[in-house]
């Protein structure tokens, strides 16, 4: 978020952010007249690397001295910056709710609206309601303001419902079965916590969980993920045979700076494993739960990127089957979850423009190309998932000597 201001000018200024290389082709991305008293203000979201082009004008041909300042976001000479949206919510007729926000700079107020009207006395960063009724039910949001401008967060829906109906994990005793690597979708909506349930991940009171249970089919690693969910998820891992007596293995609350949260921990043969997601204090929403198993003892010989097979000739076979995920591999082409990947090691001998395809396998492909010496630390070049039916096809120059 990059803040553009004209305070200090001493004229009636306006002001505007585009993108585009001529003049001809601009896209306005931000723009505004009055801010502060006759000053201008704008935010936008920018793109690392990316040019833009801003121009300063008077109100109705006004001219005078310029002063253009690009202040840190949040603060007090910038636009709010809201870092944690409200959450959607889902209560029973009676019950109350809360509604959160926070955002970075200073002097800031706060205006809270329901269904686009105001609020009257919804003047702090939350919002609650201590006894829903039906008409509670719609669209919240709060606009954040400071001398600089005003902040919109997204819109967050309260559901009001007369009877509780609770998904049939939300207690330990009645966690879901899952097994292998794959996905599973859930909610964590109208559950609540049991006797002697920790606080997962220190952050989850007052609980709302979900569980699933993992029987681990060999030793390995099992990294899980709640990718996809809507809402600020919490995650952890134990072991135990009773809600009051849990070994906490793993947890998370945000992971790579977002909402949702990952863990990866090294399973036993025949171990049993508790999986639990809550949210973030009162945080409800749609689950998405990816969970990806890596055997130790993989029967394929290059599942893991460390024993890449080095790619000679111009033709070469293998097979994904048994294959698994590794913590931090990414998501190729960003349609492979469930992880089951095989790798290969190239070196280009020469600069130039290489291809890659998959033609003749019997499966739905996909395929991507990387440099790095990690599989967390990889530097995609290209991917593809179909170009001639289910097979897939990368082409792009490449640099002599360079591996991939």
């Amino acid at each position: 978020m990059a803040t553009i201001t004209t305070a200090g000018s001493n004229f009636d200024t306006t002001l505007a952010v585009y993108a585009g290389t001529t003049l001809e082709n601009l896209t306005v991305l931000a723009a505004n007249d009055d801010s502060s008293g006759v000053q201008s203000a704008v935010s936008f979201n920018a793109v690392a690397g990316a040019s833009y082009a801003v121009q300063v004008n008077g109100y109705n041909s006004a001219t005078g001295d310029i002063v253009l300042n690009n202040p840190p976001v949040g603060s007090s000479s910038g636009v709010p910056v809201i870092t944690d949206e409200p959450d959607d919510t889902t209560v029973l007729v009676g019950t109350p709710f809360q509604l959160n926000v926070t955002a970075q700079g200073e002097n800031l107020t706060y205006a809270w609206l329901f269904n686009d009207t105001p609020i009257a006395g919804a003047t702090a960063s939350q919002f609650q309601v201590e006894s829903a009724t039906l008409a509670d039910a719609g669209a919240y949001r709060v606009q954040v303001t400071n001398g600089q401008g005003t902040a919109s967060s997204r819109s967050a829906t309260v559901t009001v419902e007369r009877v509780r109906a609770e998904p049939g994990n939300d207690n330990f005793d009645a966690a879901t079965e899952i097994s292998g690597s794959g996905r599973v979708s859930g909610a964590n909506r109208l559950t609540s916590a049991e006797p002697g349930e920790p606080n997962h991940a220190g952050v989850s009171n007052p609980l709302a969980s979900v569980w699933y249970r993992y029987t681990a089919p060999s030793a390995g690693t099992l990294a899980v993920n709640t990718a996809g969910s809507n809402f600020d998820t919490v995650l952890a891992a134990y072991t135990g045979d009773a809600v009051a007596q849990l070994i906490q293995v793993a947890a998370n609350d945000d992971s790579n700076g977002g909402r949702q949260s990952a863990i990866a921990l090294p399973v036993t043969a025949g171990g049993i494993y508790y999986l639990v997601v809550d949210g973030y204090s009162a945080a409800e929403g749609d689950i998405t739960l990816d969970y990806s198993f890596a055997s130790n003892d993989s029967s394929v010989p290059n599942d893991a990127f460390v024993n890449a097979t080095a790619f000679t000739g111009v033709t070469m076979t293998g097979s994904n089957i048994g294959a698994t995920g590794e913590i931090g591999e990414p998501n190729h082409h960003d349609s492979s979850n469930p992880l089951a990947s095989a790798w290969w090691r190239w070196i280009a001998p020469f600069s130039g423009i290489a291809e890659f395809n998959t033609l003749g396998s019997e499966f739905d492909t996909t395929l991507a190309l990387y440099s790095g010496t990690a599989i967390d630390a990889l530097t995609k070049h290209a991917s593809n998932d179909d170009f001639n039916g289910r097979a897939s096809r990368v082409r792009l120059a490449v640099v002599a000597g360079r591996s991939y």
